[in-house]
């Protein structure tokens, strides 16, 4: 942290050590009228100028250490102890705030990186997304979700749990009282309309309101992509379920720490996501709502009345078919 200073107190030891010894090579000291070498002082003096390089290089790596063990005290503080992540920026906004004057910005900011890095090798804390890059303190319940997340190896083991989840958290989050839900995912060769009319997660949701008459319906799709298989292309199939839902939502899941590569995807896949009106969820943990992130809003769709009764008619099974019927009355 101190480099700079360290270097400078060193030069600055050495040019007086030179100097010292350039002036004593051409003194005398005369002594009962006898000139004698000065040998013996110029020992002692280097000797004292040792002494002294060791006593300002021992202060200042002592300020230094000092310096690190409070800079990582409060990047501890500044880390939610509930497993809840925060950002790195604002993290160091935080540092700088505590050394302000006694440390410069730059510095602050390097050993931030140097610290941060080393409290994740030892498992501390992890990295997390966000802008700017974020952490988290790893406790009981984090590793447990991580645990939980590696244990979903296809796609196909996503569905249950986000079923689940749907209609135990998501449906309360966003206020849908009535609903019907169907897995829509395996089907065989049930005849649905040819490609990207299959979506992996239906639900019908039934609305009323106080100034208009009757019930409305409203179809929502979920089409859910695993972390080690998701493209541009899950935004066009999630596109093609306009044609019948009124809401369609692209489901990725994720992990903490994207690739280079999957981050210039993810961010097209968001671009693409607005401009089709189409919603974007990230999770973790299908079963976990706490992980899950709507990045998306899902805009409303105006499909066509017959392909929407087409498509209900032919996903949903026939006890789940009966239930729209029984609740729309």
């Amino acid at each position: 942290m101190f480099l700079e200073h360290l270097l400078i107190y060193s030069c600055f030891i050495c040019i007086s050590f030179l100097i010292g010894v350039l002036r004593m090579s051409k003194s005398r000291v005369v002594y009962n009228g006898k000139c004698k070498d000065t040998n013996l002082q110029k020992s002692a003096i280097l000797e004292d100028l040792k002494e002294q390089n060791n006593q300002i290089t021992d202060t200042l790596i002592s300020d230094n250490e000092k310096d690190k063990q409070e800079l990582t005290k409060l990047i501890m503080n500044s880390v939610p102890d509930n497993g809840k992540k925060i950002g790195n920026t604002a993290i160091i906004r935080k540092l700088q705030e505590n050394f302000n004057g006694r440390l410069e910005s730059s510095i602050i900011e390097s050993e931030y990186w140097v610290i941060r890095n080393s409290l994740i090798e030892q498992g501390i804390i992890q990295k997390a997304r966000g802008k700017g890059g974020s952490v988290f303190k790893l406790t009981k319940t984090t590793e447990k979700m991580e645990e939980n997340s590696a244990s979903y190896n296809k796609e196909s083991g996503l569905y249950k749990p986000f079923m689940d989840t749907l209609e135990k958290k998501f449906t309360k989050d966003q206020s849908i009282l009535e609903y019907v839900l169907q897995l829509t995912a395996m089907q065989g060769a049930r005849q649905t309309g040819g490609k990207w009319t299959r979506p992996d997660l239906s639900m019908v949701a039934i609305s009323k309101y106080t100034y208009l008459p009757g019930k409305y319906i409203d179809v929502i799709t979920f089409e859910i992509k695993h972390l080690n298989n998701f493209d541009i292309t899950g935004v066009y199939e999630a596109a093609a379920h306009t044609s019948f839902a009124n809401k369609s939502y692209l489901s990725i899941q994720t992990s903490d720490e994207l690739e280079e590569s999957e981050t210039a995807t993810f961010d097209r896949i968001k671009v693409e996501c607005r401009r089709f009106g189409i919603g974007l969820i990230v999770f973790n943990n299908p079963a976990e709502y706490d992980t899950w992130e709507i990045l998306v809003d899902a805009e409303r769709h105006n499909p066509d009345y017959a392909a929407t009764d087409f498509f209900i008619g032919s996903q949903f099974d026939e006890k789940k078919r009966v239930n729209i019927i029984s609740m729309l009355k």
